[in-house]
């Protein structure tokens, strides 16, 4: 299989800082996987938290890229995310291999079905929740002028399977990402 390699970006801060600035790291990213039209990049968040109450669900304080050398290169060297280290002083990391030996497999997906929920009117409803929800980050679309929030589901892989990613990083018929 292919050597695959990562880079880690921590975000200091508060919850509500972070939850701010991850949102802005993640579109950065989007924009890069989307312009340079790259599927073969994931994201994680080797933080990640799911809670049965929403306001304790969390990606977490740090993001994590996986992919080719030579495409993380590129996205290390953007000018806007060199921005958000002198804004937000946010820290990326260097490029290294991931230690395949150390690696859990799992799938991170998109996981719309709270944004069916809500377009369904289940927000008035009251119902007691034993499954656990999602965390999201808050995005903001240039095309649609609009914010929307990014639910993030993860889920265990019993091995690791190479594939496409969705242009938010995501997994596309289950591609896992490296957690370690």
């Amino acid at each position: 299989m292919k050597t695959r390699f990562y880079l880690d970006i921590y975000i200091p801060g508060s919850a509500s800082v972070v939850k701010k600035v991850l949102g802005k790291v993640v579109r950065i990213v989007h924009g890069h996987l989307s312009s340079n039209d790259i599927s073969s990049i994931s994201v994680g968040f080797p933080k990640y938290y799911e809670s049965i109450h929403p306001e304790k669900s969390t990606l977490g304080n740090s993001l994590r890229i996986v992919g080719d050398k030579f495409e993380l290169n590129m996205l290390s060297k953007s000018p806007s995310l060199f921005g958000m280290e002198e804004d937000f002083s946010i820290e990326v990391g260097k490029i290294k291999e991931v230690p395949e030996s150390e690696v859990i497999e799992v799938i991170f997906t998109r996981d719309r079905s709270i944004e069916k929920k809500f377009k369904f009117g289940y927000e008035n409803r009251v119902e007691t929740n034993s499954v656990p929800f999602p965390p999201y980050v808050m995005l903001a679309s240039k095309s649609m002028k609009t914010s929307f929030p990014l639910h993030v589901k993860m889920k265990p892989a019993e091995a690791r399977k190479d594939g496409s990613y969705s242009m938010y990083g995501m997994s596309v018929e289950g591609s896992t990402f490296p957690l370690f």
